[in-house]
């Protein structure tokens, strides 16, 4: 995030800060800007040995720490005179100091420093004063160390001025003591470079002498240590010495104006990084709107911001309630804002997710143009469906005026929709119908026979059976029944007209797919289908089932009865499709019509029957015997032809040798010399094969209406099988044995 024009910070410093994981590393070079005016430690070294009468000579002695321990040897006090340099009465906490501590909050404050100045603790005691700290925090002083994975507060490494000279940490016997006899320096260290941190360096040079001691450990993990490293260092190629240490370098340039210091982009980033941290949500909230009220392209920084706050929940909403632009969306979308939104997964959106969801929406609302269109198509990809459900929201409480121009956009928002809710859908599917009816000026056919064709869609949702291996599909609409019969009432059956031919093919071909699906499966036959069994008519009933298939065939049967009633000849071509499907739902709604349709005469209805072999067929006996009972007056030949089908199915019937089969088959053919008798086609054959199987099976006319559905008739059976043995029976052989 570039958090000014010059300096970029890693979002992983952003994140640690957020977390309460950041730990600032801090150096001499923090404490040499004025009003501290502290030197570095080769100056340090330069003034003890001035002080000794001394000519130091940096490249002849590099080893600083070995240098002094040489003086300490000579002339003896040099922690001595170090603690006095550095403790001088006119130095005192710089800004850098400051705003280094104001990175955090006083529960989660955590500061390394090997500068042996407290302008640190002054620092935070000043700024407790003035409220932004509520206590004080701890305070470790070497060689008194906390565990590096396992602190909070300010820890002075190598001791600091108010503690006796000798434990400072100056010299190399110092160092030896510090980092390899004793070792609690570096056993912070070493703690601390392998915790889950992320660690900051600041004030620190490649050349600078503590880092011979402090790069011990620092490859142990990386990716969680980061440093500030000036553009000159750079161009000597000095970041090479940070990134072979596993330290990511965060680059600023040094300073040329004659009236600012040259770390001045240093201490500008710092303190705009603590600016923003200690942001209250007024403060950002006036930021966001400065920024949104200005169209992009914005300044980096800016961007950046943008980006940061898009990171949390209350900050995001507040940017997407005030950037309302297509140009902000479109900002969005070139920087990889929107790129969750674009994706089917089924994993449920965040928080943030969410509000950007809804801030595409809501511009795309007020689209008037087909951009924001255009912009979610580019993406290529599909659109969450909790985005679906969003868009479809801000469609339906949408104000725009009724006309062409808006039809065509919510048409193109419509398609945009349905193509994206192939997978998961979470919106109420009844939107789509609000949006139809209250949004569109004028409604064209096509449109809504896309719709048609998307809430009629089958789903199988197939279950488990108790038995091993049979599985059971459950298929329905993809609409429920609430849906079916809104989209019904309000869209479909006042334009019957001219959608009922299109509604039958389509209907009748989502059927036809379905069932040849199941059948594939062995799960219907040409005998029995999921569709009608339970079905009692096609006619509508006020006991009825309204599920949603029921629904599809209520709109077929009333899209047929339009076409009868006009006498449509596209009907005859749905009849000769129904009657050749080899689907008994559709067979049923083509014998409906033939019974219903003036077109046939009775003799050319009952010989439909006939010659189509259904007299019989149990799936299509409700429609059978509405067309026996209903056919008055036949052709003695019609006649004629029933009874020869009467007499050959007694025939077979005669040949079981099962006696309980017998029985049941023998019902049928009562019942439907019944249903010729009713007709007042009767003949002596009729009368006298009924009185026959009446003395024989004591059969008598039922009073009840035939429905269909499950029946039964009294037999005797005992099964050869447990109730264990048929669960595990597979189920080809479960069908031989029941039958």
């Amino acid at each position: 995030m570039y958090i000014t024009r010059h300096v970029n910070i890693p979002d992983e410093i952003l994140r640690a800060r957020e977390d309460g994981k950041l730990v600032v590393f801090a150096g001499a070079g923090v404490s040499m800007g004025p009003p501290s005016c502290l030197p570095n430690f080769p100056q340090l070294v330069k003034q003890i040995a001035e002080q000794c009468a001394e000519v130091f000579n940096e490249r002849k002695h590099p080893a600083f720490d070995e240098y002094l321990g040489e003086l300490d040897i000579k002339y003896g006090k040099v922690n001595e005179r170090v603690r006095a340099i550095i403790g001088r009465s006119d130095s005192s906490p710089n800004i850098l100091h400051r705003d280094i501590s104001q990175l955090f909050t006083a529960d989660n404050l955590r500061i390394v420093t090997t500068n042996f100045d407290r302008h640190f603790s002054s620092a935070i005691e000043k700024l407790k004063a003035e409220g932004h700290f509520d206590m004080l925090p701890n305070e470790f002083s070497a060689p008194a160390l906390p565990r590096g994975n396992k602190f909070k507060g300010v820890v002075y490494l190598h001791g600091n001025i108010a503690q006796d000279a000798e434990e400072l940490i100056v010299t190399d016997t110092d160092f030896g003591r510090a980092y390899l006899s004793e070792g609690w320096a570096s056993d912070f260290v070493r703690t601390l470079y392998s915790s889950d941190y992320t660690i900051l360096f600041v004030g620190y040079s490649h050349s600078d002498p503590m880092l011979k001691y402090l790069a011990r450990g620092l490859r142990i993990r990386k990716n969680n240590k980061f440093s500030f490293v000036s553009g000159k260092e750079i161009r000597k190629g000095k970041d090479a010495f940070w990134s072979s240490l596993g330290v990511g370098v965060i680059s600023f340039p040094t300073s040329k104006k004659k009236n600012k210091g040259e770390f001045f982009r240093l201490e500008e980033a710092v303190s705009e990084l603590a600016r923003q941290f200690n942001m209250g949500f007024l403060d950002h909230t006036n930021r966001i709107q400065s920024i949104a009220k200005a169209k992009p392209p914005i300044r980096n920084e800016e961007s950046d911001y943008i980006q940061y706050i898009l990171t949390r929940v209350d900050l995001a909403k507040q940017f997407c309630s005030e950037a309302l632009s297509y140009d902000w969306l479109e900002w969005g979308s070139i920087n990889g804002i929107l790129d969750s939104l674009f994706s089917s997964k089924s994993t449920e959106l965040t928080e943030i997710e969410r509000a950007l969801s809804n801030w595409l929406a809501e511009i795309a609302s007020q689209d008037t143009s087909l951009k924001t269109i255009k912009l979610i198509a580019s993406q290529r990809k599909d659109i969450h469906p909790e985005v679906v459900y969003y868009l479809v929201r801000a469609l339906v409480h949408k104000e725009m005026p009724k006309n062409a121009e808006n039809d065509c956009i919510l048409s193109e928002w419509l398609m945009l929709i349905l193509d994206n809710s192939r997978s998961r859908i979470v919106y109420p599917l009844e939107w789509v119908i609000d949006i139809l009816e209250k949004k569109f000026s004028a409604l064209n056919k096509s449109l809504v026979l896309t719709v048609a064709d998307f809430l009629f869609r089958f789903v199988d949702n197939r279950q488990s059976s108790v038995f091993e291996d049979l599985v059971l599909h459950d298929v329905k609409p993809l609409a429920d029944d609430n849906t079916i019969k809104e989209f019904w009432q309000r869209i479909l059956k006042s334009r019957l007209a001219e959608l009922s031919g299109d509604l039958l093919t389509m209907i009748t071909k989502k059927f036809v797919s379905i069932f040849n699906r199941l059948k594939a499966t062995g799960s219907v036959d040409e005998n029995w289908d999921h569709f009608s069994v339970m079905r009692s008519s096609i006619e509508k009933q006020e006991s009825a089932r309204e599920e949603s298939i029921d629904l599809l065939i209520d709109i077929l049967r009333e899209a047929i009865d339009f076409q009868i009633m006009n006498s449509d000849p596209d009907r005859l071509l749905h009849y000769y499709n129904w009657k050749h499907s080899k689907m008994p739902l559709l067979e049923r709604l083509f014998l409906y019509c033939v019974k219903k349709d003036d077109y046939y005469s009775n003799d050319e209805k009952v010989n439909i029957i006939l010659k189509s072999d259904w007299l019989f067929k149990s799936s299509l006996e409700v429609e059978v015997q509405a067309i026996l009972t209903e056919s008055s007056e036949l052709s003695h030949n019609t006649v004629l032809s029933l009874e020869a089908c009467f007499a050959d199915k007694e025939k077979e019937i005669r040949a079981l040798d099962d006696g309980e089969k017998k029985r049941v088959f023998y019902r049928e053919l009562y019942n439907r010399l019944l249903w010729t008798k009713e007709s007042k086609n009767s003949t002596d054959y009729v009368n006298n094969t009924v009185t026959r199987i009446e003395e024989q099976y004591g059969f008598k006319p039922s009073t009840e209406v035939l429905k269909r559905g499950v029946r039964s008739y009294p037999v005797t059976f005992v099964s050869p099988k447990s109730v264990d043995e048929l669960r595990r029976m597979p189920f080809p052989e479960l069908i031989e044995l029941m039958n």
